[in-house]
């Protein structure tokens, strides 16, 4: 059974912070630490399909109450990534403990290029690719191969039984 409550406790704190502090701040002068979706990720890798597209769901339409992207668009993001993410786990949980670190990684970067690609779309960031870009990627991938792991990072207070 998921703890639904704690759930969103979760999600409520991980936006807030988001918006309030990480928006406003770089990690190590290059890139955006993007909180929702490390936790959208990590959720992913230990929920069912299913619940994990209705928390992905959750996260992203309370981010949309803060953006200023259409309304849902952060919630549709989100649900589709989670319940992707979800599906494929299953294929990743198998390996070793630097390929699913791997793997996690490499889920985060498909979200962040395909929410960087959505935000150039509608005007809400860059839109170009150059050398900082990839930088970027490379140290949220870094960064987010852990955050997003669902023993030790963001999803770890959710309990699934």
């Amino acid at each position: 059974m998921i703890g639904w409550p704690k759930l969103a406790l979760l999600a409520v704190v991980v936006v807030l912070l988001q918006v309030s502090f990480f928006d406003q701040t770089m990690l190590a002068d290059l890139a955006r630490v993007d909180l929702p979706a490390f936790l959208v990720v990590g959720l992913a890798n230990k929920l069912e399909p299913d619940p994990a597209a209705i928390a992905g769901f959750g996260v992203g339409i309370f981010l949309d109450l803060f953006y200023s992207s259409p309304f849902g668009l952060f919630a549709l993001l989100f649900c589709f990534a989670g319940w992707a993410i979800a599906s494929i786990t299953p294929l990743v949980d198998v390996a070793d403990a630097f390929t699913r670190y791997g793997a996690r990684a490499v889920e985060f970067a498909l979200l962040w290029m395909l929410t960087w690609f959505i935000g150039g779309v509608f005007g809400m960031g860059r839109t170009s690719l150059d050398w900082t870009t990839f930088t970027e990627l490379l140290l949220l991938m870094a960064v987010g191969g852990f955050l997003s792991d669902p023993d030790r990072g963001l999803a770890r207070p959710v309990a699934v039984a």
